[in-house]
């Protein structure tokens, strides 16, 4: 309900995972259901091309991007993810296959904070961009330090930027204080943050 309620009132972006389906039995078929509900509505469906669906995972070959796609009904994933790279460079060679199958469109990694992996990525890989954790003002996650006090370099975005790498950030609300907080102020300033400083 809440993701079909999204895209009624305009939301586009779809960002899944294999890994999510476990936490959601029928992950694939609800997103499917979803999918096909919003593109055959009478008065104003859904095209495909309307919407952007990002997805990661960590692909054993080309046959599995494809079974994801057809598990989503979805043609084609705009944006495919290693998930949590941990320096899976085989996997790229499967992505770079898949978009030249038109599986795909755009490939990248998530949680990527080195430098030395970027440059590598986007030079032999022409990657398209890259999500890593957000990191609230005044927030704290998990095992890494306050947003004054980054742990990856002050300049790594502007840096990814440079390269022509696109920076998506996850879970931009989930480090203040615990993620607990639904105070539309507090929201308010936090989207202005992200806002003036990305």
């Amino acid at each position: 309900k809440m993701l079909e309620l999204a895209l009624q009132i305009g939301y586009r972006h779809i960002d899944g995972a294999d890994a999510y389906s476990g936490w959601q039995h029928d992950y694939f078929e609800t997103i499917h259901q979803v999918l096909e509900k919003v593109s055959s509505e009478a008065e104003s469906p859904i095209k495909r091309e309307e919407l952007w669906i990002t997805w990661k995972g960590e692909p054993s070959s080309v046959d599995e991007i494809r079974d994801t796609i057809s598990k989503l009904n979805c043609e084609y994933i705009d944006l495919y993810l290693i998930h949590g790279w941990r320096k899976q460079w085989p996997m790229m060679d499967i992505l770079r296959e898949a978009k030249e199958a038109k599986l795909i469109r755009n490939y990248g990694v998530s949680n990527c904070e080195n430098m030395e992996d970027i440059t590598r990525l986007k030079s032999e890989y022409d990657i398209y961009a890259n999500q890593i954790q957000a990191r609230p003002p005044l927030g704290k996650i998990a095992g890494r330090p306050l947003r004054d006090k980054p742990s990856m370099d002050k300049t790594f975005i502007e840096q990814c930027n440079a390269l022509g790498i696109k920076v998506m950030l996850f879970a931009t609300i989930s480090g203040y204080l615990g993620g607990t907080v639904l105070n539309p102020e507090i929201i308010s300033e936090i989207n202005k943050y992200y806002l003036q400083k990305y």
